[in-house]
């Protein structure tokens, strides 16, 4: 799989970032996200960030969520977010100029009983525009520590169109 979305990020907090990351599971229990890549608090421009799923690192994973995060304080702005599903027997000829060496393939092919329809993104409503503003996307879900501060909500202002997905908060998540 490749996550990538296009995200601008202001923060204060010299530590804080904006992420785009697989999140892995088995049963319910969290694996950890060994991959993933971010903006600093100083990327007030839109910048493009791309992932490749490591699951060949993870193979008791049953289930890898892609997600965006914010770690530290600040705001975040994702925007035209894809999650694209490759057999990894057919990788199109480009797949490492568009998608990053992360995850050479090295895994079987996608099985057919996945769901997933190769080539295509993933992510209904990717740009934000069909979800009414202050709310998620459908299917989409908040996951927040307790203690935290943050808000997520689709928002106006977008890389392309006119919505995206914002993040902002104080703390962890």
């Amino acid at each position: 799989y490749a996550l990538k979305g296009w995200v601008k990020f202001a923060s204060d907090d010299k530590a804080a970032r904006a992420l785009i990351k697989f999140n892995y599971f088995h049963n319910g229990k969290w694996l950890g996200a060994t991959d993933l890549v971010g903006a600093a608090g100083d990327q007030s421009d839109w910048l493009l960030l791309e992932k490749t799923d490591a699951a060949d690192s993870i193979p008791e994973a049953t289930v890898f969520v892609p997600t965006c995060h914010v770690e530290g304080s600040g705001s975040a702005w994702f925007d035209d977010l894809e999650v694209i599903a490759y057999d990894r027997d057919k990788l199109p000829a480009n797949f490492d100029a568009k998608h990053g060496k992360d995850n050479p393939p090295s895994a079987p092919a996608v099985p057919e009983n996945v769901p997933a329809k190769v080539g295509a993104n993933l992510i209904l409503d990717p740009s934000f525009e069909n979800t009414a503003l202050t709310l998620l996307p459908r299917d989409w879900r908040a996951w927040t520590n307790e203690d935290s501060d943050f808000r997520c909500e689709v928002v106006n202002g977008g890389h392309t169109g006119q919505r995206s997905l914002r993040i902002s908060g104080k703390g962890i998540r």
